[in-house]
């Protein structure tokens, strides 16, 4: 168990906000990209039946310092969510579990990699910042993509961030329900405007590809329809494509929180 204190909160946007934690026990030790769990139990004021443990990516590259952030949306399936965001204030105790997950830079790259491609649906943007922070301040010569889905310029999580790191990160936004005064791209995410946009930015036989967001299929008029991770990055276990593979990326360079 990991005991923190939090140092400050940060709404991102209506609904999500990020908490800078501060480690005050042993030390927390993680790969940007994991996890951690937070079991409600620790909060008397929750609900008593609600015991399964929420898991929340780390949002910020592992510090010296001990400190990290975590980033929390509400969702209407979520009771802790919601009770970190109405209740926690500066300077209350967060214990957790962790860390969990796969979806991390490797180390060493793969031979020939010159950059990183990321697909992120909302809040799956949450663990490709942390990574995007460890690639920038260890291997400064890669170069970075992020298409980036949300539903409005409101729900754009560390907006702020991505406008200051312009210089770093060419940061590609698609608004599903864009506001009138939205002059960027709407809808979704194709396979032509990821072709335009790598187009003299980065080649795909030189990329590592990141792909989170929302995986749940639906089902339309009897035709299933693959989630956001699914529909780009394919299924590896049996070899089914996704789009990332029908434009070219092998399996093997193209990594998931699923593995």
């Amino acid at each position: 168990m990991i005991e923190t204190r939090v140092v400050s909160i940060v709404s991102e946007t209506p609904d999500c906000s990020t908490f800078h934690l501060q480690v005050t026990g042993a030390p927390f030790t993680y790969k940007a990209g994991q996890a951690i769990s937070i079991d409600p139990a620790q909060f008397a004021t929750l609900h008593p039946h609600l015991k399964r443990s929420s898991y929340y990516s780390i949002a910020s590259a592992p510090t010296p310092e001990g400190w990290f952030e975590i980033t929390v949306k509400a969702g209407s399936d979520s009771s802790l969510s919601r009770h970190l965001l109405d209740q926690i204030r500066r300077g209350d105790t967060i214990r957790l579990d962790g860390p969990f997950g796969r979806y991390t830079l490797p180390s060493p790259l793969p031979s020939g990699i010159r950059g990183t491609i990321h697909l992120c649906a909302g809040s799956g943007v949450v663990p490709s910042r942390a990574i995007l922070q460890e690639a920038i301040r260890s291997t400064p010569a890669l170069k970075h993509i992020l298409f980036l889905q949300s539903r409005s310029l409101a729900d754009v999580i560390y907006k702020r961030e991505w406008n200051s790191l312009r210089d770093r990160v060419k940061v590609v936004h698609v608004l599903s329900r864009a506001e009138p005064h939205w002059k960027g791209h709407r809808g979704y995410v194709t396979p032509h405007l990821l072709r335009e946009e790598l187009s003299g930015w980065l080649d795909l036989d030189h990329a590592l590809a990141f792909v989170c967001g929302p995986n749940h299929p639906r089902v339309v008029e009897g035709v299933r329809h693959p989630g956001f991770v699914e529909r780009f990055a394919g299924r590896r276990k049996d070899l089914h494509p996704g789009i990332l593979t029908e434009l070219g990326l092998p399996f093997d360079r193209i990594i998931t929180e699923g593995g």
